[in-house]
């Protein structure tokens, strides 16, 4: 186009509810760019011979695709002829099945239909050589078109006496953001429903769409009328709460593409709903981003079978150790006795807990309404109280499995005595079989060396309890060589193996001979590690014991970690003047970490308060680890160290503090997303 030609352009178009407002400016200054740039950047050996060329321009949608939401597609009729293109001028467009558009509009002096995946639309205007005309197309993907690239063409009916069709078409390809969908579906409760015992109800939560639901997911359960549904209870990562008339279930985990969750509602009927029919409905909260809700909710209808006999039946059930038995660290272990039967168990209620050797129980403690004694291994706790069918009692029984326990599997036993007229007693006992861990250490995997001898070094390959090991060193020819071993957790920090020197042929030779590898046990070797960046080297290689102190080998930075985060925190606190504070607690909030040079600072604000802890310390990078020495907090006035990985944007970081305000030894075990 030469700058003495000029576009055809015409009034915004009408499309009553079809164009969003706010796309209007956006029109008003980028048709004339778009007509320009297409009118200067095309040439046709039509305009040398006295006929029109009518060539074809299909854009990309503004703004970009987002599903349920209008975008704009501009379509450019160019005249790239040397000969007026007479109107009326004809478009054809075809859109994906999926996609939505006006049923009638104009725009920019076009009008135009759609009929299924067809518009058409028609300008009475003539196209001078040179010359454009543009308008838009409103297009709106639906659901299916989620996480799809998706394709949509125009052609324009040749000109009266035109050749050259070859450009008279043009289509454009465009990826369409993929959008969580969550389909709610229940299970009949297991076991059958009967008035006056506990059952449960599976409620699974699925995602099928093309992207993850983040965000707290809500599931609301409604309750019918006389069933009952435990006050709080949590399966796998889900919260939850209820009323007489609904239960509501929280969880902040994503659920990826594909993926499924699912919580249990422990729930019982009423004495005396025997032969009735309930029906359970649960419903989703949308997740950030979903279209499709029909299938947020689910329904499921059961008949209540009348209770035979109307007699007490407790159930005892425990769960696993929060957090996992550790040797030398304190542990709880819940332990839930309902009464599933018809009738009320008289008080008292009596649970006997019998611990295996080398796990110790406070000689006396209470939980809840519960009054525990531990005498020899054996804790007896007692309720005073009736209880009613269909409700339950819980405690937590506080256990520290000795250090000599790391590494073995251990079984506790939980009975319950029977309540008076109580005939089925197959549930009043429960087992659980924990293996023991031995105390968390730090992972070593890094490379490891001695600056005061460069030129050798072990690469530190750390997986659980086990250590892989590849040393590089000069033989005494002045050569270099390499060994390799494997090590085997003995203490804490204290790894042992068998060093070896292996052959073979060069991984250039092809085909690769793999009967060629061969191995020879050369020795000994004892890593020991004094702290989370310093340790030993001792191996015994050909007959010659050696010795070497090494430290992590930093050889780049790892970036400051500047920012601000959210975090959840995990306290052990452990040997407490005060039994009461002993246990397990967790924590969740925000957190601004300024780190400049060798100063480290994090300001903390817990989850639901206003009040702020400030963090401080000296940091220094080891290897991949930060070390930060002299840590102090605000909160809890005490004084200790930490281990800092930082992996991307993620920062754990395993603290150990004394906490001056209760007494008591920390360690603290945090997560945090920049």
């Amino acid at each position: 186009m030469t700058t003495q030609e000029s576009a055809i352009y015409f009034s915004s178009p009408v499309m009553p509810g079809s164009i969003q407002p706010g796309l209007s400016s956006l029109r008003q200054w980028l048709m004339p760019l778009l007509v320009a740039a297409v009118g200067l950047a095309h040439f046709s050996p039509a305009a040398a011979t006295g006929i029109p060329d009518l060539m074809m321009t299909v854009g990309s949608p503004a703004p970009s695709f987002a599903v349920g939401q209008q975008s704009l597609i501009t379509v450019i009729v160019d005249n790239v002829g040397g000969a007026v293109a007479p109107g009326p001028q004809w478009v054809t467009m075809t859109i994906p099945a999926d996609f939505t558009t006006a049923a009638a509009f104009s725009s920019q002096g076009w009008s135009c239909t759609a009929v299924s995946m067809s518009v058409t639309c028609t300008s009475p205007a003539s196209l001078l050589p040179g010359t454009s005309s543009a308008f838009f197309v409103p297009l709106t993907p639906q659901p299916s078109s989620a996480g799809t690239a998706r394709t949509y063409s125009a052609a324009v009916q040749p000109a009266p006496g035109e050749t050259n069709v070859a450009d008279n078409s043009d289509s454009e390809t465009d990826q369409v953001p993929g959008i969580p969908d969550l389909k709610v579906s229940i299970a009949s409760p297991q076991p059958p429903l009967m008035a006056g015992q506990q059952s449960m109800v599976p409620v699974t939560i699925a995602n099928i769409g093309s992207a993850t639901a983040s965000g707290t997911q809500v599931v609301t359960f409604a309750l019918p009328s006389g069933v009952l549904a435990s006050a709080a209870f949590a399966t796998q990562s889900w919260t939850c709460s209820a009323t007489t008339s609904v239960a509501t279930c929280t969880s902040t985990s994503p659920i990826a593409p594909g993926d499924s969750t699912w919580f249990n509602i422990p729930l019982a009927p009423q004495a005396g709903s025997g032969g009735s029919t309930k029906t359970f409905r649960a419903n989703a909260q949308a997740a950030q981003g979903e279209a499709n809700l029909a299938d947020n909710s689910d329904s499921m209808t059961a008949t209540v079978a009348s209770a035979a006999v109307t007699t007490p039946d407790l159930q005892l059930s425990v769960v696993d150790p929060v957090p996992g038995l550790v040797a030398g660290q304190i542990s709880n272990i819940e332990v839930t006795l309902s009464n599933i039967g018809t009738a009320a168990a008289d008080g008292p209620q009596s649970v006997t807990v019998t611990l295996p050797a080398g796990v110790t129980a406070p000689a006396a403690f209470i939980d809840s309404v519960w009054s525990c004694l531990t005498v020899n291994s054996v804790a007896r706790c007692s309720l005073s109280s009736s209880l009613n069918a269909g409700s339950y009692a819980r405690f937590n029984i506080p256990v520290t499995p000795l250090p000599a326990t790391a590494g073995a599997r251990l079984s506790i036993a939980f009975s319950a005595t029977p309540a008076n007229g109580e005939s089925s007693i197959a549930n009043n006992s429960a087992s659980l079989s924990v293996l023991v861990s031995g105390a968390l250490e730090t992972n070593y995997q890094d490379i490891w060396w001695n600056p005061k001898e460069p030129g050798w070094g072990v690469g530190i390959f750390n997986q659980g309890d086990t250590i892989f090991f590849a040393l590089y060193s000069y033989a005494n020819t002045s050569l270099p060589t390499w060994f390799v071993g494997s090590a085997t957790r003995l203490a804490a920090g204290v790894y042992s193996g068998s060093m070896f020197q292996t052959s073979g042929p060069a991984m250039s030779v092809q085909p690769f001979d793999a009967s060629q590898v061969s191995s020879r046990n050369v020795g000994s070797f004892t890593l020991t590690f004094t702290g989370p960046a310093d340790g030993t080297l001792d191996y015994t290689l050909n007959g010659v014991t050696s010795s070497h102190p090494i430290v992590r080998q930093t050889f780049a930075n790892l970036g400051a970690l500047t920012g601000s985060y959210r975090f959840v925190d995990k306290i052990v606190a452990t040997d407490c003047a005060n039994a009461a504070y002993v246990g397990v607690t967790y924590s969740s909030g925000s957190m601004a970490v300024s780190n400049s040079g060798s100063q480290y600072s994090a300001i903390i604000t817990q989850d639901g308060s206003a009040a702020t802890c400030t963090v401080t310390g000296s940091i220094e990078q080891r290897g991949v680890i930060y070390t930060v020495t002299n840590r102090k907090s605000t909160c809890s006035a005490g004084t200790g160290t930490s281990v800092i990985r930082m992996i991307d944007n993620t920062v754990v970081d395993q603290a150990e503090m004394a906490n001056a305000s209760t007494g008591c030894k920390e360690k603290h075990s945090m997560s945090a997303v920049r």
